[in-house]
């Protein structure tokens, strides 16, 4: 099933997703600097819209062939955000969310943030947005972890 049948709301996600991590055509390796003034790089390889790229992997060498991944990374995240939340229970922004996340960090990542998944599946959301900035994620990619946590806080 098409996630944008599925979740009406997904297209706005996929538009924020991409935003935030922005397109590159070529690959990169990816370096930011932490709230503590620290400088990171990473020891893979981005390309597209923020996709980690993998040993052996074929190269998208057009904008088209990058969409086409990224779809697929994005269907991915929406298929790891179901095992995380109950989508049939929790606010789409909030499975928005924890999809963006899933999308940046992996599920492995997400899952990590026992706390924040245990208050979003109860409907506290003002508890889970605190919860998302008490964490590694939010020192890294702080402007990221802010936004995010405040579309959670402003969840009525």
């Amino acid at each position: 099933m098409d996630i944008n049948t599925k979740y009406p709301f997904m297209q706005n996600v996929a538009n924020r997703i991409k935003k935030h991590e922005g397109y590159r055509l070529l690959p990169y390796s990816l370096s930011y600097d932490t709230t503590e003034g620290k400088t990171v790089v990473e020891n893979f390889k981005t390309g597209g819209y923020g996709h980690r790229i993998q040993a052996g992997e074929e190269i998208p060498t057009t904008r088209e062939g990058w969409e086409k991944v990224f779809q697929s990374d994005l269907n991915k995240a929406v298929g790891a955000t179901e095992k995380l939340i109950d989508a049939d229970k929790v606010h789409p922004v909030a499975f928005g969310v924890i999809t963006e996340m899933v999308y940046q960090m992996g599920a492995k990542g997400v899952s990590g943030f026992k706390k924040t998944l245990e208050h979003i599946n109860n409907g506290e959301y003002q508890m889970a947005s605190k919860e998302m900035l008490n964490s590694k994620w939010a020192q890294q990619t702080e402007g990221r972890a802010v936004y995010l946590s405040d579309l959670i806080k402003n969840i009525k």
